[in-house]
Parts: structure tokens; C-alpha cells; sequence
């Protein structure tokens, strides 16, 4: 079942109006039984139906420089790129995305002749973490504010390779004119 974003918009209202009221005393016993209150839970629900109407407005990208766009918002990071270990950018988000696909590559080769089975590096800096990924022969360098752990990366991972097969050789980001096609594991 679909819905539309009037249709959401008409749940919304629904649940507002008939919304249970909870006394103070109801209250203070949800907080020291440690359960939300009937308020609390249908507050819970409109956020996820607003969500829901944001998720729909957004539209379906068509070159993958949106397709990385959506998925950092989707996932919260400040910037994508995804690239080979020879530096060549396979999909990003900004116009930097070359110079700093080589300089992170080099790294990781560098930490990955020292440590060979080397997976995933995370690098703090002062505002921000920056996460080295390895997926067979592609290279995932994320950046975010907040940290990220080993399994929101594969998520995150999982959905670019997604948008791999959506937009074979980058199609729609400048960098990617002569990318030669990559497999991407599933």
C-alpha cells in the first residue's frame, strides 16, 4: 500500500484529533516505569509520517551526483566519494572529489601494506570523521560529523553500489568521462 503525501497529510490530522489525553499523574508513572506516554507515541508517529512526506518530495535522481546527495542525507555524512585505488572518482558529491580521492587511496594503500587485512580505517579529525572503506576493488571514503559505525557504513556502502548499478561510469559527474565500468558485489 502507497500512499501520497495528501493522504499522509490526512493520517497526520486523524491521529491529531484523536489522540488520547494523559493525566500528570499518568505521567510521572510512564517515566518511572521508563514507557512513553500515549502522546509521546503518536508524537513518534507524525515524525515518521513528516519523514515519510520528505522521503516522497525528493524525487528520483537522474545523474550520480544526486544519487550521492540523497544517500548523505539519508545517512547524515557531509560528503561521498567513491573511487579505485589508483585515485579515478566513480561517483562524489563535490568538485574535490579527485584530489581527495588520490590522497586518501595512497593512505589507505600505505596502512594496507602495513596491516594487509585492513578493512575499514576511521580517522578523526577535530570536527569530523573521516572513514576509509575497501569493498573488493572500490575504495568508499565517507566524511561526517558524528561517528559511524562498521554497519551503517555497509549500509551506506550497500546503497552506493546501488547507485553503481543505477549510473554505470559515474554518468552525470564531470570527473567520470573516460571511468571504465565497474562490477559491484551485491
Amino acid at each position: 500500500m502507497t500512499l501520497d503525501s495528501n493522504q499522509i497529510a490526512n493520517k497526520i490530522e486523524d491521529l491529531k484529533k484523536g489522540a488520547p489525553r494523559t493525566s500528570p499523574v499518568q505521567k510521572i508513572w510512564y517515566k518511572i516505569v521508563g514507557k512513553r506516554t500515549p502522546e509521546e507515541k503518536l508524537e513518534r508517529k507524525i515524525t515518521i509520517l513528516k519523514q515519510l512526506i520528505e522521503v516522497e518530495a525528493r524525487g528520483e535522481a537522474t545523474k550520480s551526483d544526486e544519487y550521492a546527495k540523497q544517500v548523505m542525507d539519508d545517512f547524515y555524512l557531509d560528503s561521498v566519494v567513491v573511487a579505485k585505488p589508483d585515485g579515478s572518482v566513480m561517483m562524489a558529491n563535490h568538485k574535490g572529489a579527485f584530489e581527495k580521492a588520490v590522497k586518501t587511496s595512497s593512505l589507505y594503500e600505505y596502512v594496507n601494506a602495513e596491516f594487509p587485512r585492513t578493512k575499514m580505517l576511521m580517522i578523526k579529525d577535530e570536527d569530523k570523521y573521516n572513514v576509509i572503506y575497501r569493498d573488493k576493488d572500490l575504495l568508499y571514503l565517507l566524511e561526517t560529523s558524528g561517528d559511524i559505525s562498521l554497519a551503517e557504513t555497509r549500509a551506506v556502502v550497500k546503497r552506493l553500489n546501488k547507485g553503481m548499478l543505477k549510473f554505470p561510469n559515474g554518468k552525470g559527474h564531470k570527473a567520470n568521462k573516460n571511468a571504465e565500468t565497474v562490477k559491484v558485489s551485491q
